[in-house]
């Protein structure tokens, strides 16, 4: 099914009016395609959900759930962009694709650098609110502590070698630090659970649309129980630069303070936050390891995609460790 078929068939379903023009193909995103709708009665944004994804046994269960909890934020009044719903539900199966609409926003989203400390309040108020809310949904299940095995990177380097990818060289270099990065979460992983939270779980830069400079939080997919110290030290690092070099500490401090006037409570020590952050981290390196081998993506587009997610998140996990003891002192300072 070409675009134009996909997008009558989203019209028809969501009742959205007649499309105008060929869907046009949005870029940007990690994990799914995006393409902006244009018909006679508004302007839409299609998600096509990305099909390994969607393969996985609980993925439906999880979207339905992460929009539910978009949707109750947002009727607690906090900026956050739910997916539109038909009769049954918000997602659409149309053959083999999967696909979410939402109401296009007019807005943009800030770079990676550390933006003006007017955007970093806000975002630390925001999640400050988030957690102060400590929102209730009966169907949210405390879950397992999700461990990482050290022994889980030495076959998936072999196997990176094997293929002969560009980054094996780098990644075997790296297999000591994937170990002890690995103990080092899964130490500090039981402290993290004992106080968890309902939340975005995913609330870096391209995750928040501004709007005449309000901030609106969108991608939801993430959204469920999280350790609320943990999120804020890893969304401060995120605001304050981490991704593409060392964070500055005047942003992150501002962060954290705006976060505790807003009623959050920094409630662990800085190290075990930020070895959360290490967990989080690796997970994702993980992810992007089985993309680039392509046991998780079949187009050349998405393997080299995972490559390039694979070296630069091993660049943040080095600078991480590399600096975890003043970060640290940064955390307990502003906590």
């Amino acid at each position: 099914m070409n675009t134009q078929q996909l997008a009558q068939v989203v019209c028809n379903v969501f009742a959205l009016g007649t499309p105008v023009a060929e869907p046009q193909v949005i870029t940007g995103g990690l994990l799914h395609h995006m393409w902006r709708l244009e018909t006679t009665q508004a302007t839409f944004a299609v998600k096509e959900l990305n099909p390994e994804i969607m393969s996985r046994p609980t993925a439906r269960k999880n979207y339905l759930l992460s929009e539910r909890i978009a949707a109750a934020f947002q009727a607690e009044h906090l900026p956050a962009i739910a997916a539109l719903q038909h009769a049954d539900g918000p997602l659409l199966d149309i053959g083999s694709t999967t696909v979410m609409v939402f109401p296009w926003i007019d807005g943009e989203t800030l770079s990676p650098r550390a933006p003006k400390l007017e955007y970093v309040h806000q975002i630390g108020m925001l999640l400050g609110r988030i957690h102060r809310l400590n929102l209730s949904l009966p169907e949210l299940h405390q879950p397992d502590i999700e461990l990482i095995s050290p022994t889980q990177w030495m076959p998936l380097v072999k196997r990176v070698s094997e293929k002969q990818l560009s980054c094996a060289g780098e990644l075997l270099d790296a297999l000591p630090d994937l170990l002890e990065w690995s103990t080092l979460y899964n130490q500090s992983a039981e402290i993290l659970h004992r106080t968890l939270v309902v939340s975005h779980r995913d609330l870096d830069q391209k995750n928040v649309l501004w709007h005449d400079g309000h901030p609106l939080l969108i991608d939801w997919e993430a959204a469920g129980l999280i350790n609320p110290t943990f999120e804020a030290i890893n969304a401060a690092l995120n605001w304050s630069g981490q991704t593409v070099g060392e964070p500055q500490q005047e942003t992150l401090a501002a962060f954290l303070q705006s976060y505790r006037s807003a009623g959050g409570v920094i409630q662990v020590t800085g190290r075990d936050a930020l070895h959360g952050c290490l967990g989080s981290w690796l997970n994702w390196l993980y992810y992007n390891i089985r993309r680039a081998l392509g046991e998780l993506a079949l187009e050349p587009a998405e393997q080299a995609l995972g490559l390039r997610e694979t070296i630069s998140t091993l660049s943040i996990l080095r600078s991480l460790s590399c600096h975890i003891d003043t970060w640290a002192m940064w955390v307990d300072e502003n906590g």
